[in-house]
């Protein structure tokens, strides 16, 4: 494997260690690593928690945006960037520029704590998302929501944005994944 990836053991040893940590290989000794297999429940919590990280900084920063509106327009620019990725039509960068939106959210909350969190998750997020069974991603239903979402900070009302979290869940995941979290 080494050879064939161009690198030493030490890197690849670190790289493996740092993907079991995430969830996304597993590894039995004497015998290998391997892709863990994301059954519903462990995709439900992964959501569950990406939701709850989310919803923490998307209030956050609208309270931080409410002192400073420049704190928005880098938002802005960062759903110009995922509606540009919609036009490749390509699942792997799409859900780049989604994770990137969202990383974008959680960096503004100024929260260490968040962004510790949250940087646990993007591996996981990403494999899920490539792996998700459903044939398309809806992807002007996607940027519809990203939009939605960032009217109603523009709105500056904290009650509603936090009415409008609710479509976090719609992640294109289906029912039965987010059923296994309950």
């Amino acid at each position: 494997m080494c050879k064939w990836l161009g690198v030493s053991r030490v890197p690849l040893r670190e790289a493996l260690q740092i993907l079991q940590t995430q969830g996304i290989v597993t590894s039995t000794p004497n015998r290998g690593s391997y892709f863990a297999g994301f059954d519903s429940s462990e995709t439900a919590v992964m959501l569950e928690i990406r939701i709850g990280v989310e919803r923490t900084a998307f209030i956050r920063v609208l309270r931080l945006a409410l002192e400073d509106l420049t704190i928005l327009h880098r938002l802005d620019a960062q759903l110009d960037d995922l509606q540009g990725a919609v036009c490749t039509d390509d699942r792997f960068i799409y859900s780049q520029a989604d994770l990137a939106f969202h990383e974008q959210v959680v960096e503004l909350s100024c929260s260490p704590m968040l962004t510790a969190v949250w940087r646990s998750l993007p591996r996981s997020v990403l494999f899920f998302m490539l792996q998700e069974p459903s044939p398309a991603i809806d992807y002007l239903e996607a940027i519809k929501e990203h939009e939605h979402l960032l009217a109603l900070m523009h709105a500056g009302s904290i009650d509603d944005l936090h009415q409008g979290i609710h479509i976090l869940r719609n992640v294109s995941v289906s029912d039965a994944v987010l059923d296994a979290a309950h």
